[in-house]
């Protein structure tokens, strides 16, 4: 189908099976400005085999691919799926777009529900990938790649390469095996990977790993910034008898798990898996023994007790505090040899400290910035200019007396006098105290 936009709502379907033994048709969509598919009962659909057929004719091909090539592409509430119901393998999903939202339970699926293999989601986006929300409680919103029960092919490969990816509100990217076969891996390469508000990154299987050259529920990330909030989590656990859990690779620049965010290969009943993590700073989350519901940790932990426990293994620069601060000398400076010695006592020398700003009285005392009042002269009326006040040359100065007593004056305000003071001494125009 070449288009410019393709549009699927209220229950549209493009559909390509095969119920027989030769392989499903492909589904291949060129859309030069956009694909949406709006509706919980839109879907685009590569199927093989037939479930309530499964048992009488389990020999049927393999199932078709389905390949988008678009600019825009919004999925809410719609599905794009590829199930394979026999023995044979699902299709493939690849999908090259700018821009890719999924909202409101928009899904990409990947599902085998009898003995084959299921097919791989491939996602090759050039600017960034949302997925938001969900549908009620059974609706999510995201990637899903799965082995449903009593399945017992493996689940398939999800693989993004985007700058961008942001999911949050409970989406969740997902590869898992709840039958005999394997769980498949998520590889994702981006930019920034941004998890919020009880978004999920999961590998989960009940499988033994049946072969031992193989991974499953592996999820390995490559991104410059991994940031994780709010509950979100990144999950490669495991539930049954000798099932281990899976492995988490983390290479990023710079990790970040906040309130409440966990990143966990634990196992219930065997021994817990791999958390690798290369990174230049982490923040937010340590390794601890025991997940915790009141901060963020990094564990590999079994319920069957501490021996069983998986490894985490996290390589960081070690940060020395020290590595910046200066020696100082040894040798400390001996502060007499530091000091000028007195000036001598002859005319011009002086050293005055001043109640209103300048030098302080004490070394503990502050600094007082408050400038001195500066006479600047009387203000002539006629031009606005200040000219200089001459001093009072017919004035005979009066010597200076050091005081030792206090008396009241004719205004009532006290003074500082000598023992016999003179007349002028109670001068108010020059003793009082204002």
């Amino acid at each position: 189908m070449n288009t410019s936009r393709l549009l699927l709502e209220d229950g549209g379907l493009i559909e390509a099976n095969t119920l027989g033994t030769g392989t499903g048709g492909a589904i291949t969509i060129n859309a030069s400005d956009s694909v949406t598919i709006v509706g919980e009962l839109s879907r685009l659909f590569s199927g093989t085999g037939d479930f309530i057929e499964t048992t009488k004719l389990p020999q049927f091909g393999s199932g078709g691919n389905i390949l988008i090539n678009t600019s825009t592409w919004r999925i809410e509430q719609g599905i794009i799926s590829v199930d394979t119901f026999g023995s044979a393998r699902g299709g493939n999903i690849f999908i090259k777009a700018s821009q890719l939202e999924l909202n409101n339970g928009g899904q990409i699926n990947s599902r085998t529900l009898g003995s084959g293999d299921g097919g791989s989601i491939s996602l090759n986006i050039s600017e960034s990938i949302q997925i938001n929300g969900k549908l009620q409680e059974k609706f999510f919103t995201g990637l899903d790649s799965s082995a449903e029960e009593e399945s017992s092919g493996r689940s398939g490969i999800i693989t993004i390469h985007t700058p961008i990816l942001e999911v949050q509100n409970e989406g969740q990217i997902r590869v898992r095996s709840q039958g005999q076969g394997n769980a498949g891996n998520v590889n994702i390469n981006a930019g920034s990977i941004f998890l919020n508000n009880e978004a999920e990154l999961t590998a989960d299987t009940t499988s033994i790993t049946l072969d031992l050259t193989q991974q499953q529920a592996t999820i390995t990330l490559n991104s410059e910034n991994l940031i994780l909030r709010q509950n979100s989590n990144i999950t490669a656990n495991a539930r049954g008898e000798n099932v281990i859990g899976g492995n988490i690779n983390i290479n990023a620049q710079v990790l970040v798990a906040l309130e409440n965010s966990d990143i966990s290969a634990n196992s219930q009943d065997s021994r817990g898996g791999r958390v690798n993590i290369n990174t230049s700073g982490i923040f937010g989350t340590q390794n601890r023994s025991r997940p915790s519901d009141l901060t963020s940790d990094i564990t590999a932990t079994s319920e069957r007790g501490a021996e069983f426990s998986g490894i985490v293994t996290v390589n960081a620069p070690d940060l020395d505090p020290t590595a910046a601060l200066v020696p100082l000398n040894a040798s400390l400076l001996d502060p007499s040899q530091q000091i000028v010695s007195g000036c001598e006592i002859a005319e011009e020398n002086s050293f005055t400290v001043v109640g209103r700003g300048g030098i302080p009285a004490s070394p503990t005392d502050p600094l007082f910035l408050t400038r001195s009042w500066v006479d600047l002269g009387q203000r002539n009326p006629e031009n606005g200019d200040r000219t200089p006040t001459p001093p009072d040359s017919s004035r005979t100065p009066v010597p200076y007396v050091e005081a030792t007593q206090w008396q009241l004056n004719d205004r009532g305000q006290v003074v500082l006098v000598a023992a016999n003071p003179t007349a002028s001494q109670l001068d108010p125009t020059c003793s009082d105290l204002r």
